[in-house]
C-alpha cells in the first residue's frame, strides 16, 4: 500500500468525519444519547462553520 496516502490531510478529514458520524448513529439508534432540538441547532451551526472553514 502507498504510504503517501496514509499522510494526506484530506483522507484524514474524511475518515475522522465518517467516524463522529458513525458514533452519532449507533449512540442515537442504542438510546445511549439524546439531543434536545437546542443541542441539535447548536452543533449544526457548529458543524456548518466547520465545513465552510474546510471548504475555504
Amino acid at each position: 500500500m502507498n504510504k503517501k496516502r496514509w499522510r494526506n490531510y484530506a483522507l484524514w478529514v474524511s475518515i475522522v468525519s465518517q467516524v463522529l458520524l458513525l458514533l452519532q448513529l449507533l449512540g442515537h439508534l442504542t438510546g445511549l444519547f439524546d439531543l434536545t432540538e437546542v443541542m441539535k441547532n447548536d452543533i449544526l451551526a457548529v458543524t456548518d462553520v466547520l465545513l465552510g472553514l474546510l471548504a475555504t
